[in-house]
């Protein structure tokens, strides 16, 4: 028979946690109230739903590169770093 474990959600200092560990290797520009409103808004997410949430604010600033830019030409520092409405 299968085992099946729960795991329940994570609380806000788990969110936190999470949030924060993904955003330290990138560039972000985001103020207090601006990680509060996101911890506010992720009440309810899995931990799943939190990697979706944060990849996917990562290519934001990949998204406003103007056209005709390459991402292969460009450097890191050359990107904007992430911001709220990324999220």
């Amino acid at each position: 028979m299968t085992k099946r474990i729960f795991i329940g959600l994570p609380d806000l200092e788990a969110r936190e946690g999470q949030i924060r560990k993904m955003l330290a290797t990138v560039s972000f520009k985001l103020s207090s109230s601006d990680f509060n409103k996101i911890l506010e808004l992720s009440k309810g997410y899995s931990s799943s739903d939190l990697t979706a949430v944060v990849k996917d604010a990562a290519m934001g600033p990949l998204r406003d590169l103007p056209k005709g830019k390459t991402v292969l030409t460009m450097t890191k520092a050359d990107l904007r770093p992430i911001k709220l409405i990324d999220f």
